[in-house]
């Protein structure tokens, strides 16, 4: 079986590939990772990085300054295993330009999993023999779009925060859904720390997955989203929101103690 990744270009994003590299040595055949912004290579994950998760945090600048301290110390240590070869990995500024298409339509795979980077056209989605995968941190059909997470924090709808592994579609998180996980928030402290726990727990749901798929050469089931649902955009997610995310964390805690 042969296996492409595309991704987008954070510290999460990069310990994706090396999981897959790590698991599937032998059937990886390439990574793309989409950059989107101007600059060096290196110098893109670290502001990108930064950016994210100030924007996660909604903190005032010194939290903030204070979060990406820790974010960076974290981030290096969850890169400190990243070894994986450079030949089989490709940077680019759009997933959906001729060199990326090239570069999967020449590489004959059977499978492509995503996890981050903008919409993948059809004539891209086409590509792969059996199918495609994404990872997505939310409830689907429920959290679509962008940071599915916190909006059931916010909603307070804390029986549908969770996790969807998808087959791929040319619309926002609109895919068959192949699986969701319900995301336990003992150990979590945080937003900052769900997202991590999250992040994490996406990539080891879609391994497992592919592992099936290698060892009985079947694909799984799926089922159609039954509702249309909700898209949520990054613009979205604005400081009010930010800070009511940040107060309903605290009540997680007694919702999992009912149950």
């Amino acid at each position: 079986m042969r296996i492409g990744l595309t991704t987008g270009p954070l510290p999460h994003h990069r310990f994706f590939i090396q999981r897959f590299f790590e698991e599937f040595k032998d059937e990886l055949i390439f990574s793309i990772t989409q950059l989107n912004t101007k600059g060096s290579r290196g110098s893109k994950i670290s502001n990108l990085a930064k950016k994210s998760f100030q924007h996660l945090s909604g903190w005032d600048s010194t939290q903030s300054y204070l979060l990406s301290r820790i974010y960076n110390k974290k981030s290096r240590k969850l890169l400190e295993s990243v070894n994986f070869p450079h030949e089989i990995d490709f940077a680019v500024d759009d997933i959906n330009s001729d060199l990326s298409e090239n570069i999967i339509r020449e590489s004959d795979i059977d499978i492509l999993v995503v996890f981050g980077g903008k919409i993948i056209k059809k004539n891209i989605l086409c590509l792969p023999k059996k199918e495609s995968y994404t990872l997505h941190l939310g409830w689907c059909p429920d959290y679509r779009g962008s940071h599915g997470l916190h909006w059931a924090i916010h909603d307070e709808n804390y029986s549908k925060l969770g996790l969807s592994i998808l087959t791929l579609s040319d619309r926002v998180d609109a895919g068959e859904i192949v699986l969701r996980r319900r995301i336990e928030t003992k150990s979590v402290k945080d937003e900052y720390d769900l997202m991590i726990f999250a992040q994490k727990l996406a990539i080891e749901e879609i391994i497992k997955v592919i592992k099936t798929i290698k060892e009985t050469g079947k694909l799984p089931s799926t089922e159609a989203q039954n509702k249309i649902g909700n898209v949520f955009l990054s613009k979205d997610f604005t400081p009010r929101i930010k800070g009511c995310v940040r107060k309903n964390m605290k009540k997680i805690k007694l919702f999992e103690a009912s149950q």
